[in-house]
C-alpha cells in the first residue's frame, strides 16, 4: 500500500510539472503537491518557480514554510531572511521567521520577530495573523494565559483565523473548558472541514462534553484521512463505549494501541472497555500504565475513581 501511495504522488508530481511553465504555474501546482502532502513534489515545483523569479518574496515565504514541515530548518530561515531583504514590510515572513525561532527554542528571538509583524501591521489581518504568531510563542513558553489573551484577541480581529480557533481550543481543553474548546474547534471546521488536527480534537471534545454521537461522526471523518490514527481509533473506541457498542469499542482500542503503546489517554480508555466488559484485570492493568506514562500530571485528572479494586 505504501509503495502505491508514492507512486501515485510521483505519477502526480510528474503530471503537474509537464503541465507547468512559468513561475506562477510552478507555484500553483507546488501548493496543489503540498495540500497532498507531497512535500518532496511541492518542494521541487516551488524550486523551479524560485529559478524562474528569485526575488518573488511570496514563493521564498512558501518555500521556507515547506522547509518547517520538512524540519529543514536552517533552509526556512534562509528563506524568510531573504523575503525579508526583498520587502522589508513582508508581515508573513516574519511571523514565518518567528516559527523558525519557535522550532530551534530560541524564544526571545521568536518573541522579537512576532513583535515586529505586530508594529509593521497596516490592517486588520496582518495584525491578526501577528497576535496569532505572539500567542504560539508564548504557548511554547510555557505562558498559557497569555497566549489565550492574544489567541482571542486575534480571532475578534479575523473569525476566519483557523490557527487562532485551533490554539485557543488546545488551550481552553487544558483548562477543562471542553464545550467552549469545541465551540472553538466548531467554528475552525466550518473554514475547514478536512483537517485532520481539527476533526480529531472535536471527536475528543465530545467525547468530554458526552456528545458521544458527534464524537462517531468527527471520528469517522478522520479515519477517513487517516485510517491508522491512534488518537481518532481511541476517541471512536471511547464513544463506541458509551453507546453500548462494546466490542467495536475493544476492536478499536486494540488498533489504537498496537499504533502507539505510549498514549497514556488511549491506556485509560482500554482500562474503561476492560471494565465495561467485566475483565478487572485487564482493566487494571492500562489504568497502571496510563499513570506510568503520566496521565495525571498531563490531564491533571486522578484515577483513583476508576481503579477500584485494583491493587
Amino acid at each position: 500500500m505504501k509503495r502505491i501511495i508514492l507512486s501515485t504522488l510521483l505519477i502526480f508530481s510528474i503530471s503537474l510539472t509537464a503541465i507547468a511553465q512559468t513561475a506562477p504555474e510552478f507555484y500553483q501546482v507546488a501548493m496543489q503537491a503540498k495540500a497532498k502532502v507531497d512535500y518532496a513534489g511541492a518542494l521541487k515545483l516551488l524550486n523551479k518557480a524560485i529559478d524562474l523569479e528569485p526575488m518573488n518574496q511570496f514563493y521564498l515565504l512558501e518555500r521556507g514554510n515547506l522547509y518547517l514541515d520538512l524540519e529543514r530548518y536552517g533552509k526556512a530561515k534562509d528563506d524568510f531572511d531573504e523575503a525579508i531583504r526583498i520587502d522589508s514590510m513582508y508581515i508573513d515572513a516574519y511571523i514565518g521567521r518567528s516559527a523558525y525561532f519557535r522550532q530551534v527554542n530560541l524564544i526571545d528571538s521568536a518573541l522579537y520577530s512576532a513583535s515586529l509583524a505586530r508594529i509593521l501591521s497596516e490592517d486588520i489581518l496582518s495584525e491578526s495573523k501577528s497576535k496569532t504568531a505572539l500567542g504560539e510563542v508564548y504557548l511554547v513558553d510555557g505562558k498559557d494565559s497569555l497566549a489565550l489573551v492574544y489567541f482571542l484577541e486575534s480571532l475578534q480581529l479575523d473569525t476566519t483565523n483557523v490557527t487562532g480557533y485551533k490554539k485557543a481550543a488546545q488551550l481552553l481543553s487544558a483548562k477543562d473548558d471542553h464545550l467552549y474548546a469545541n465551540e472553538m474547534l466548531r467554528k475552525a471546521y466550518d473554514y475547514d472541514d478536512r483537517d485532520l488536527e481539527i476533526l480529531i480534537n472535536l471527536a475528543y471534545t465530545s467525547n468530554e462534553t458526552e456528545e458521544y454521537r458527534e464524537a462517531l461522526k468527527f471520528s469517522n471523518m478522520a479515519l477517513e484521512l487517516d485510517p491508522h490514527h491512534p488518537a481518532s481509533l481511541s476517541n471512536r473506541a471511547y464513544a463506541y463505549l458509551h453507546v453500548k457498542q462494546i466490542d467495536l469499542a475493544l476492536k478499536d482500542i486494540k488498533k489504537s494501541l498496537a499504533n502507539d503503546k505510549s498514549n497514556p489517554m488511549s491506556h485509560r480508555y482500554a482500562g474503561e472497555i476492560y471494565k465495561a466488559k467485566n475483565d478487572d484485570a485487564k482493566a487494571c492493568k492500562h489504568f497502571k500504565m496510563a499513570q506510568k506514562l503520566g496521565y495525571e500530571l498531563l490531564y491533571g485528572d486522578d484515577l483513583v475513581g476508576l481503579m477500584g479494586g485494583c491493587e
